[in-house]
């Protein structure tokens, strides 16, 4: 049975919720007769509705300390008298409430929870757990960016060469390997026709990194032409959107200064800044120069191809943060309208540092991924992720506008770059990357394979990671991990970027591997009610899934959101499958299929069975990123 069958079937057969019991405090959940000696008051019921990361924080605050907060609050509701930087979503939430963000005194939060409009109160950050792993391989990410930085300059000078080897294929072996076959048995799924053509799935995680050699081409599309959007690769990102929200009707600069409101780098470049007529000098060779100052960095002369039509060259500061510090500055931001004047269509990215665009990947709709190829190997090195929006004046960001009420004012043409990286400094580090690349990495690089991997030799699908939906189109979400409101990549995936279920952009499936601890043993907490709404009266062909949580073993565990249209995905084992435990010979020698000792078990405290399916947890290979490694082969 397909995942979307197996939603309509579960649709059919699990009763509906009633839209108010979202506006109703977690407490009103159905709990054991109160003990003897129990004593209840009103102010229960309004402390049941501020979220435990957020007591512990007023806990350990003075009262007059203030607090950034996300507050959801009926629609229409006036807080402003509560919050101050007050700000609101216009787009409301199936229960009918919506998004109020401020700040406001510790003293004041207790006040703003007794309002009979405020369903629930969270502070302005990430509310859940970021991932983490227990004990286990160690990862072969380096976060010692001394170790980096040298190997970068190690390239740049050319005192690296390439390692790749690549001895013929055995295609016979290959359809054996492991990641296709016994344990999830991807391969049959193949041979019958379901390769995940047709398929959008959103990875609600820390970010995609599309220039790895494994994941180039597998964005998913926006396939309607009469979309503005059309043919531009469909993401979102949540927490740069409130940031840039702000800057749009609060007049904050958090695009322009690289910070966001959320304390990380948006994933929007500003590069409203230009260069035109004497601004530019022309060199002997054809080519124009022109002085700028990416964000951390000070005046450097660039170089560029004489390519625009208008004579107008826009620049900014690259988005990643991770890059920044390899390069000790914020990478430079080339704009051009190569094609008609005035519309702007080509992004480049000094990805090296040498203050010259000539010689790099142009990125533009068709051809989005940024990257660098150091060591003349033929596979990307150095990633400076990729693109999938310029603005044009005439059109907003896609999805602002129906979620922000954003318009298409927000930045002229050429003016602002929307990028997706991935920024493991961050929080969630390479979750998303290693999840994506379950999904649908295309198995084309084999460099540090262990000795027992049938050898690949590039070509697609003989290489060391192969996800089980060969041809689905992959959806970033930003960096899940650094933005306030759980629900909106849920709202993304069920109305996509044009505001509409049931049409081209619509996302089937969302990923979502992780959970919030603190709502153990649950499915009637705020989050779980509120995405059961959006599953069942937004979108009911959306599947969602979630992973069950780390916290096991023990009766009862189940994290949040446990939606009870959901899918619930625990771990299972996958023992050698990445070469970091026992000197094993042969794939026959896995230990895998077995429930990983810490997955969480449910049932949940809705009498639900918490787990729904197993999937590899425990340990698979995954593909890096690229600004980790610095090598694209290994």
């Amino acid at each position: 049975m397909s995942l979307k069958s197996r939603k309509l079937l579960m649709l059919l057969v699990i009763l509906t919720l009633a839209l108010p019991l979202n506006l109703l405090p977690a407490s009103a959940a159905p709990a054991a007769e109160a003990g003897v000696g129990t004593v209840t008051t009103a102010s229960d019921a309004y402390s049941s509705k501020i979220y435990s990361q957020l007591k512990a924080t007023m806990a350990a605050a003075a009262l007059t300390d203030e607090i950034n907060l996300l507050v959801y609050a009926r629609q229409g509701a006036d807080l402003s008298r509560y919050l101050d930087n007050y700000l609101v979503r216009p787009q409301a939430l199936p229960n009918g409430t919506t998004a109020h963000y401020g700040r406001a005194k510790v003293a004041q939060i207790g006040k703003l929870a007794a309002q009979p409009d405020v369903a629930f109160i969270q502070e302005m950050k990430f509310p859940g757990d970021l991932p983490k792993l227990p004990e286990g391989p160690a990862p072969r990410v380096n976060t010692d960016f001394g170790v980096l930085k040298a190997r970068l300059a190690a390239l740049k000078a050319g005192a690296q060469v390439a390692t790749v080897t690549r001895p013929a294929a055995d295609p016979a072996r290959i359809a054996d390997w492991f990641d296709v076959l016994d344990v999830h048995k991807s391969k049959a799924a193949w041979d019958l026709g379901y390769t995940g053509d047709g398929v959008k799935v959103m990875v609600n995680d820390s970010g995609i990194d599309f220039a790895h050699p494994d994941l180039q081409g597998t964005m998913a599309r926006d396939t309607d032409p009469d979309s503005p959007y059309y043919g531009w690769p469909i993401a979102f990102d949540s927490a740069s959107m409130l940031s840039l929200a702000y800057d749009y009707y609060l007049g904050y600069t958090f695009i322009k200064d690289g910070m966001g409101i959320v304390g990380a780098a948006p994933d929007y470049a500003d590069t409203s800044a230009t260069r035109s007529g004497d601004e530019l000098t022309t060199n002997p060779d054809g080519t124009l120069s022109a002085t700028f100052a990416p964000l951390g960095g000070g005046d450097h002369t660039y170089t560029f191809p004489a390519t625009s039509k208008s004579g107008v060259y826009h620049f900014g500061s690259h988005v990643d943060s991770v890059l920044e510090a390899l390069l000790e500055e914020r990478a430079a931001v080339l704009v051009v309208d190569e094609n008609e004047a005035g519309v702007y269509d080509t992004v480049y990215v000094d990805l090296d540092a040498d203050y010259s665009f000539v010689g790099e990947k142009a990125a533009r709709k068709g051809s989005e991924e940024i990257y660098k190829d150091l060591d003349g190997d033929g596979y990307a090195d150095l990633s400076g992720g990729s693109i999938y929006w310029i603005s044009d004046g005439a059109n907003p960001l896609p999805a602002s506008d129906w979620l922000w009420g954003i318009g298409a004012d927000v930045a002229g043409p050429g003016d602002l770059v929307a990028f997706t990286v991935m920024d493991w400094s961050e929080g969630g580090g390479d979750h998303g990357q290693l999840c994506a690349s379950a999904v649908a990495a295309q198995g084309i690089i084999d460099g540090g394979s262990p000795d027992w991997k049938p050898v690949g030799d590039g070509t697609p699908f003989t290489g060391m990671i192969q996800g089980a939906g060969k041809n689905v189109g992959l959806v970033a979400s930003g960096n899940y991990y650094v933005a306030p409101d759980a629900t909106e990549g849920y709202l993304f995936a069920a109305l996509g970027y044009d505001g509409y279920a049931d049409t081209e952009d619509d996302i089937q499936i969302i990923s979502n591997s992780w959970g919030y601890s603190g709502t153990d043993n649950d499915s009637w907490d705020w989050l779980s009610r509120t995405v059961d709404t959006i599953l069942r009266y937004v979108n009911p062909t959306l599947s969602d899934m979630n992973s069950t949580g780390n916290g096991a073993p023990g009766y009862g565990t189940v994290t949040s959101p446990g939606d009870t249209l959901g899918i619930s995905v625990g771990a299972s084992t996958l023992y050698d499958s990445t070469g970091e435990w026992d000197s094993i010979t042969t794939v026959d020698q896995f230990v895998y299929n077995d429930l990983m000792s810490w997955s969480n078990r449910g049932p949940t405290a809705m009498g639900d069975n918490g787990v729904t399916v197993l999937a590899e947890g425990a340990w698979g290979a995954g593909a890096m990123p690229l600004t980790a490694i610095l090598d694209g082969w290994n």
